[in-house]
């Protein structure tokens, strides 16, 4: 939980300064007809996608973790290390991490939906 956590707050961060730097890029959209869902939806999608790609490169570095060490030998009564892959762990990552992606996406995109076009070009 606290490694979904650094990351919806990295994901966060990346929005974040990523609204910043494109305000007058969002004021044109919203000039030109686009609501403020309409940009939610954008910097979400951009969140979700940021998180699909985290969260399929951790189940894969993960799995791949699983798999070299339940072959490291310790002796002893443990033979090998004891380690072992359960699909329930990694669905429930899985499934926390994607709903974690999706709020650190909703907070800044909703800041990027209540930008005022006109306050923006006036700058």
């Amino acid at each position: 939980m606290a490694i979904l956590l650094v990351a919806a707050f990295g994901i966060y961060n990346i929005l974040n300064m990523t609204i910043s730097q494109k305000l007058d890029d969002i004021a044109i959209l919203k000039a030109t007809g686009f609501a403020g869902r309409d940009i939610i939806r954008i910097f979400v999608l951009e969140a979700l996608i940021m998180g699909i790609i985290g969260t399929a490169l951790g189940l894969i570095l993960g799995a791949i973790c699983i798999q070299i060490l339940s072959g490291v030998y310790v002796g002893g009564p443990a033979d090998y290390f004891p380690i072992y892959f359960d699909p329930s762990v990694f669905i429930t990552s899985t499934v926390f991490g994607l709903l974690i992606t999706i709020g650190a996406g909703y907070l800044p995109a909703r800041r990027a939906a209540r930008v005022d076009p006109v306050a923006i070009f006036r700058k």
